[in-house]
């Protein structure tokens, strides 16, 4: 595809949208005084992600889903629910992250039992029922990587890094000429967490986030690359899904790593990761791409008429 395809309004509309309802909501969540227990965050983030989907696809909200992807929007609401409660219940101790884990899962396993099929047409139901849980076993590695960085990191900094491998993830999607639609869901979440990471800037002293927060962004990107990937016919590009999976576990290692090296620059560690790991995922899916057009090379001339015009 040419770059000037990917400047168009069914792109950019949804990103304005969201990333510019993101922005005020959590600078209001963020607005107290620092609470780490709060969970209003959290329903924030449900909500956004939901709008997300359905300002992308209008029937998104609609159960159960058309689209396989949009069981996300069930499991955001249920999420915008758990944050609710939390944070009403705020003196009592309830599982956030661990029920907010649960949610990504059971989303995951939902939009991958809905596909026709996974890698291929003739699957048999032990490979599908295997590569199903492979998939959900990434998602949860991925929520668990981002919730233990999202500990040691700044909240601006492990937005603004999901941002980014959200952004490169969309532009692998694009690269390999996947649906509209598809390519502008992790676009929107782009902008969803970029406007949060300047929600966090702009209240650094206060902003916090939420357990599940980090997790629930990481996972649902994961699921929405999935998606995107899986809704290829033939040839399901299995190396870019592969490094999507290890890409936010990779990053949280490079954190670790620098952690024990140096004493500062956890934030920039993080985003270098993500960047390095979503880098990674975009030049996978424009190989992929490179190598299905090069597999699509018509017959070389023989010089015979086959038209029948001298039958």
């Amino acid at each position: 595809m040419n770059w000037h395809e990917f400047f168009q309004l069914s792109f950019f509309k949804p990103m304005l949208w969201i990333g510019g309802a993101a922005l005020p909501l959590f600078v209001i969540a963020w607005w107290r005084d620092r609470e780490a227990g709060s969970a209003l965050p959290l329903a924030l983030l449900g909500l956004v992600w939901a709008v997300c989907h359905v300002k992308v696809y209008t029937l998104s909200y609609l159960l159960p889903p058309k689209e396989a992807v949009d069981w996300l929007v069930p499991g955001a609401e249920v999420l915008t629910l758990l944050g609710l409660v939390a944070w009403w219940l705020r003196e009592r101790k309830i599982p956030v992250a661990f029920l907010s884990a649960l949610i990504i899962a059971a989303a995951a396993w939902l939009a991958l039992r809905q596909l026709p099929w996974l890698l291929h047409r003739g699957e048999a139901p032990a490979q599908r029922l295997i590569w199903t849980v492979a998939g959900c076993v990434g998602v949860l590695a991925a929520f668990l990587s981002a919730e233990w960085t999202a500990s040691r990191v700044s909240p601006a900094a492990v937005l603004g890094g999901l941002a980014i491998f959200s952004l490169l993830a969309g532009l692998g999607l694009w690269s390999m000429a996947s649906p509209e639609r598809t390519i502008a869901r992790p676009l929107a979440v782009t902008a969803m967490g970029a406007g949060a990471a300047v929600a966090a800037l702009l209240r650094s002293r206060t902003a916090v986030l939420t357990p599940g927060m980090a997790g629930w962004i990481g996972g649902g990107i994961l699921i929405l690359f999935y998606c995107g990937c899986l809704s290829r016919v033939t040839s399901v590009p299995v190396w870019p899904m592969a490094a999507a999976v290890a890409g936010i576990p990779a990053a949280t290692l490079l954190v670790a790593l620098h952690r024990r090296l140096f004493f500062s620059g956890t934030g920039m560690a993080w985003l270098a990761g993500l960047l390095l790991s979503g880098a990674a995922v975009y030049w996978l899916c424009a190989a992929d791409q490179q190598r299905q057009t090069g597999l699509q090379v018509s017959p070389a001339s023989t010089g015979a008429d086959d038209t029948g015009a001298y039958d």
